[in-house]
């Protein structure tokens, strides 16, 4: 009947009217704390093309439709490009990295059960992505380093395993912690 859609909200307008205005002001928040986010290395590249860009001495990057100091230091000096770290003597620093990519994955397949799926997306999302970022294109030691500063998804979903898996998860943050540490302070290969 009518009285029973419109007493359930289904042909009430206005409700899509809030709606649209919750999603407009979320985006509008989400897109200022972009901006604001960003802005610090916008200003750094703007700075380091107005500093070096200038005169007929100008360096090659320079003429590029979009340059960028920092993306070409990155590329012409560290290497850092997809696929451009895979090589055969870096094979030990893979080796290095494997344990905190395989705790990446396995922490994200545990927050995407279905009572945590909903609340944890975001979260695993930013873990996956930050995962493949530093499997293809980031230099492979600074990976561990990575993912355990930039993903609260992975501490999270090594919580979420502790009761089943409770040696491997200490035993992985014992070494991280501790032997990473001596290890990076006693400049040896560590992730």
């Amino acid at each position: 009947s009518k009285e029973t859609t419109r007493s359930l909200g289904l042909l009430d307008h206005s409700n899509i009217r809030v709606g649209v205005a919750t999603v407009a002001r979320g985006f509008a928040r989400t897109a200022s704390l972009v901006v604001l986010t960003a802005l610090p290395l916008i200003w750094n590249e703007r700075a380091g093309v107005l500093r070096y860009c200038v005169g007929d001495d100008a360096p090659t990057w320079c003429a590029a439709s979009l340059p960028l100091p920092y993306t070409h230091a990155q590329s012409a000096y560290w290497g850092v490009g997809p696929f451009r770290y895979w090589q055969l003597a870096q094979l030990p620093n893979f080796l290095l990295a494997t344990p905190a990519w395989i705790a990446s994955a396995a922490a994200a397949s545990s927050c995407l059960r279905p009572s945590h799926r909903r609340a944890m997306l975001p979260h695993v999302a930013v873990l996956v992505f930050s995962t493949a970022l530093s499997v293809v294109v980031m230099h492979v030691q600074v990976s561990t380093r990575f993912l355990c500063a930039g993903s609260p998804a992975l501490y999270l979903g090594l919580a979420m395993l502790l009761p089943k898996h409770f040696r491997w998860v200490m035993r992985w943050a014992f070494v991280y912690t501790f032997v990473g540490t001596a290890a990076h302070y006693s400049f040896l290969p560590w992730t």
